[in-house]
């Protein structure tokens, strides 16, 4: 929480009334960070010169001196380091007319760590693999440099391995994606345990299939199971139960074929706040957070199928009036390239042209409210695993007050009820 000087608000009324030649006040006297690198904006108002200087080398003021007029306000920023260790405190302070004025800084401890591990991607005896190993990670400094081994074991291990990686995270949350290479001699059950720096992270289960000579598309199927109506706190716990992989690491396995939805954030959206408060509120997929461009990742598994053919996603999806308000649902056979599904619809919302394909409703009673159901034709072959993803498609709330970035601390819900399926036709 961040705690406001009494003296900021009430600067420009004394000023009316009063001739001032010694003036000097600060947005705020303590502020609170989470453990990231980041720096914090503050107004400051002052009548001449001032300087800074900081008790901590994990704290420094930019720029480290400035003036003013005693009127206008300026600013000055607060750079905070990356916390890799306990919570701590520090103090910057603000120097004028030979009087210091402090501001406490109180950063929370590091919170990094690694997700689940996730296998996506599909394996068939006598093929050479294209699958791959899916560990997720918050909150990295930037700095870390880790070395990522993997263990392959089961009755259809032979001929399958997972090169060893080593290299550094991306500042924040990030994806680290280990090849499965190799060609599998048999058919059967494989496991694959991954370590980082030696320490286990888990370990993800996949089937090698049975080789078989191309021919038509087998029909697939792929659905991730939500209650259908406002579910009450048993059901809630039963897709606790079942689906510990959302709570822990924001991605959920499928309930019928093989896939995982996972969340993916726009490149370059805002650090604060970040996607996430994810539940079964109601016994449905809930999350805080979806801005712009942000998007909802189906990656269903064992989709091989020549070029032209049809393929359906369907579900439901509720939200509150403050959250994103528009989505648009792609397709992708190689996970880079992506094509709208069928039907898309473009309008002009709050002067907006916004093309989407359908809109959440805050309805948790039911899933007619917010249904929706897109075809997809992909134009090539795919060779095991589909991709489609649900992104949001417009700076828009679902109720039209505001932009959707401009909820920085609070951000809203959106949710997805019922069946979310996609299947070939």
């Amino acid at each position: 929480m961040k705690r406001f000087s009494i003296l900021f608000f009430l600067a420009a009324a004394v000023l009316g009334c009063t001739k001032q030649t010694d003036i000097f006040t600060r947005e705020q006297d303590a502020i609170s960070v989470d453990c990231n690198e980041q720096s914090v904006r503050q107004n400051i108002l002052c009548l001449g010169e001032w300087t800074s200087r900081s008790d901590s080398d994990w704290l420094k003021v930019v720029p480290e001196k400035g003036s003013g007029n005693g009127k206008d306000y300026g600013f000055y920023e607060i750079s905070v380091a990356y916390n890799s260790g306990a919570a701590r405190n520090g103090n910057v302070y603000l120097i004028h007319n030979g009087k210091e004025f402090p501001v406490q800084v109180s950063q929370a401890k590091c919170n990094f760590e690694f997700g689940k591990v996730a296998f996506t991607g599909s394996l068939t005896e006598g093929v050479e693999s294209s699958a791959a190993l899916i560990v997720n990670y918050r909150n990295a400094s930037g700095n870390e440099q880790t070395r990522f081994t993997c263990t392959v074991s089961g009755e259809a291990a032979e001929g399958l391995s997972v090169p060893e990686s080593r290299g550094g995270l991306s500042t924040g949350d990030g994806t680290v994606t280990l090849a499965v290479t190799g060609t599998p001699a048999k058919a059967g059950d494989v496991s694959f345990e991954v370590f980082a720096d030696g320490k286990s992270l888990g370990t993800a289960a996949a089937k090698v299939a049975a080789g078989a000579a191309p021919g038509p598309a087998t029909p697939r199927l792929t659905v991730w199971s939500l209650t259908d109506h406002k579910g009450d706190s048993s059901e809630r716990a039963a897709l606790n139960e079942k689906h510990p992989e959302w709570l822990n690491s924001m991605i959920m396995n499928a309930d019928t074929g093989s896939g995982v939805l996972s969340i993916v954030g726009a490149p370059g959206r805002p650090s604060a706040p970040a996607i996430g408060s994810q539940s079964f509120a109601d016994g449905h997929l809930y999350v805080k957070g979806m801005f712009d461009q942000d998007y909802f990742l189906l990656t269903c598994n064992d989709f091989t199928f020549p070029a032209g053919t049809s393929i359906s996603c369907s579900g439901s999806m509720g939200g509150a009036g403050s959250s994103a308000g528009y989505f648009i649902i792609e397709y992708s056979t190689d996970g880079t390239e992506w094509t709208p599904a069928d039907g898309a619809i473009t309008e002009k919302v709050e002067n907006i042209d916004i093309t989407y394909h359908t809109k959440p409703y805050d309805d948790i009673t039911g899933t007619e409210k917010g249904a929706f159901s897109v075809t997809m034709t992909p134009a090539s072959a795919c060779e095991g695993t589909f991709y489609v993803r649900i992104k949001v498609a417009a700076n828009m709330r679902m109720n039209h007050t505001a932009t959707v970035t401009a909820i920085n601390t609070n951000p809203a819900s959106t949710r997805f009820k019922g069946d979310l399926t996609v299947k070939t036709l």
